[in-house]
């Protein structure tokens, strides 16, 4: 696990922590979105302050990322949209597949915070380089209320690779 821990009055700063931990899935999320490049928007039950300023929502993208402005346009541009992206690429959470992406709120104040999870997520790069296989990750994002995040990661799961 990864964590960004604010610094300073301001928040302006945050550092990186590392530290291994067991990934543990989530139960009975409220799912967000399907598909490829979705998003939805997801009202915060707290204010969460990023970088100084504070935010009340989120648009949580299929492809890894939370955009903390609003909607994004299918991804954000990191030089207009915060962004805290746990896993930033073209993913895939294909309906009725297992797949799942979704979120929950633990916690009573002041120790809330919001876990963001991809639950096999399927790398589409794989499939638009015609490797014929998908590349499934679990991955979560927690926004602590205290400023902190926190970036888990699960298993990875590859089909085998082999040609005939």
């Amino acid at each position: 696990m990864a964590a960004l821990a604010p610094s300073g009055e301001a928040r302006a700063a945050y550092t990186l922590t590392s530290q291994a931990t067991t990934y543990s899935t989530i139960a009975g999320a409220t799912a967000i979105a399907s598909g490829v490049g979705t998003q939805g928007l997801v009202p915060l039950p707290f204010t969460f302050r990023f970088f100084g300023r504070a935010y009340t929502q989120v648009s949580a993208g299929t492809n890894g990322y939370l955009a903390l402005t609003g909607y994004a346009n299918g991804g954000p541009n990191m030089g207009s949209v915060p962004v805290v992206a746990g896993w930033w690429d073209t993913l895939n959470i294909p309906s009725g597949s297992g797949s799942t992406f979704g979120w929950k709120a633990f916690g009573t104040a002041p120790n809330r915070e919001v876990v963001f999870q991809w639950q096999n997520a399927e790398n589409d790069t794989d499939y638009d380089f015609g490797f014929g296989y998908s590349t499934n990750y679990n991955f979560q994002v927690h926004l602590h209320e205290n400023g902190t995040i926190d970036l888990s990661y699960g298993t990875k799961t590859q089909p085998p690779q082999g040609f005939s």
